[in-house]
């Protein structure tokens, strides 16, 4: 029987002799909750969709989205759907399991070079199914199945990274963790209306010269265009699980006019709100990203 639990936590005891821990998640919906922790971490959303925040990445995600993590990497996935059921699986291991093993350094390479997060669009069968069986595994054979999901993780040549090259962790993480919590969920309740930088400002205790200093050091992009890189990806969301009206989203997520709106969807998809769900209709929106851009 799975095992679930009611949000991801640190679960990882440094004095347990355990090396790997893996939980499930099901909830009516996830809830904002952004953070980190020094664990490499496989999350995998078996039913649900939404926005998924990683380092400086902001993206929508669907049923069957599958992201490896890097230490400290932080990041956050929120549905808005109460009708779907959102599962999720998590699988947690420490960065170091495998140094020791000359056999692994293949693998080490990856886990280095998946620091920045890698979004696998098309996760195999084998994967699915060791997914589906690992909390019901003894602990033996979850090291030997946690192998063999990252070892076809290696082969797969589909993976795009997540934050962007150019995006560094902060020292200061820890203690404006709350703060950055607050500003987020503030404009994740209030999406649909006009945010201003005085009023955002306002909501961190900051004056506007200081909070755009360090929202930008945290996020790794200006609170402008995390503003609008979130209103596209919400709108996103609702292309691909709505029947809205592309007119209706565009002032659902906040755009004062359509004009505004679809030049700020071309800049970050690369193409149309329409052709973005026509496309999604030919199952093809998976080979549209979203480039990094300030």
């Amino acid at each position: 029987m799975k095992s679930y639990r009611a949000e991801e936590e640190l679960i990882f005891d440094k004095n347990s002799s355990h090396s790997i821990h893996s939980f499930w998640i099901k909830k009516s919906r996830f809830p904002s909750f952004w953070h980190f922790h020094p664990e490499i971490e496989l999350t995998f959303i078996k039913q649900g969709s939404g926005i998924r925040v990683v380092g400086d990445s902001i993206q929508s995600f669907e049923k069957n989205d599958l992201v490896l993590l890097g230490s400290n990497l932080p990041h956050n996935w929120i549905s808005f759907d109460e009708s779907i059921t959102s599962e999720a699986f998590v699988l947690q291991f420490s960065s170091r399991i495998f140094e020791s093993f000359s056999e692994f350094d293949e693998l080490n390479q990856f886990l280095e070079a998946a620091k920045k997060g890698y979004f696998f669009p098309t996760p195999g069968k084998l994967i699915l199914d060791k997914i589906d069986e690992f909390t019901t595994l003894p602990d033996p054979l979850k090291f030997s199945a946690t192998i063999e999901i990252l070892f076809e993780l290696v082969k797969n040549h589909h993976k795009t990274t997540l934050a962007s090259q150019d995006y560094v962790i902060p020292a200061s993480y820890n203690k404006s963790q709350k703060r950055y919590e607050i500003v987020t969920d503030y404009v994740l309740n209030n999406i649909s209306g006009r945010i201003s930088l005085q009023e955002i400002s306002g909501i961190a205790n900051m004056n506007k010269e200081a909070f755009s200093r360090w929202f930008k050091q945290i996020n790794g992009h200006s609170f402008t265009t995390y503003l609008n890189k979130t209103r596209i990806e919400i709108s996103c969301h609702l292309l691909l699980n709505t029947s809205e009206s592309v007119n209706d989203i565009c002032y659902k997520v906040g755009f004062e006019s359509q004009s505004q709106f679809h030049r700020c969807f071309s800049s970050f998809k690369n193409t149309s709100p329409l052709q973005f769900r026509k496309l999604r209709s030919k199952n093809l929106t998976k080979l549209i990203h979203s480039p990094h851009k300030e």
